[in-house]
């Protein structure tokens, strides 16, 4: 059952990865929308398709049932340690200051145990 949950949790974020980019590129070059309200609003549309990816197929329970407060909260925890980590690698210099796009990549994968860790406690499966 984890490793079906990891697996499903994996395409959802997938999913919604190219929402966010697909939403972000239409607002912006579609639309004008400047690029830091454009990343906003496709950041909440991607949160929202994977809430309820993550509901009704990951978890198999009705969105309904999960609470999509906690779920924002999740999310939202995951984009500041993906920064966070980011940030802290870039910063300490060494070689993954010339090389961002590494850290960008371990950020994302930390941020992506603990999201899914997260999400799978205390917003799906509510296990306390």
């Amino acid at each position: 059952m984890l490793q079906q949950h990891i697996r499903r949790f994996l395409v959802a974020g997938s999913i919604g990865f190219v929402v966010d980019l697909a939403v972000m590129a239409l607002l912006h070059h579609g639309a004008g929308v400047p690029p830091m309200q454009s990343r906003v609003l496709a950041f909440l549309a991607a949160i929202l398709v994977t809430y309820v990816i993550n509901a009704r197929y990951t978890y198999e329970v009705r969105a309904r049932d999960a609470s999509f407060a906690r779920y924002l909260l999740v999310q939202l925890a995951g984009a500041a340690i993906n920064l966070g980590v980011f940030a802290w690698l870039v910063l300490k210099g060494g070689w993954l200051a010339e090389w961002p796009m590494v850290a960008l990549a371990i950020g994302a994968l930390i941020a992506t145990f603990s999201n899914f860790a997260l999400s799978r406690r205390f917003v799906f499966l509510r296990q306390w």
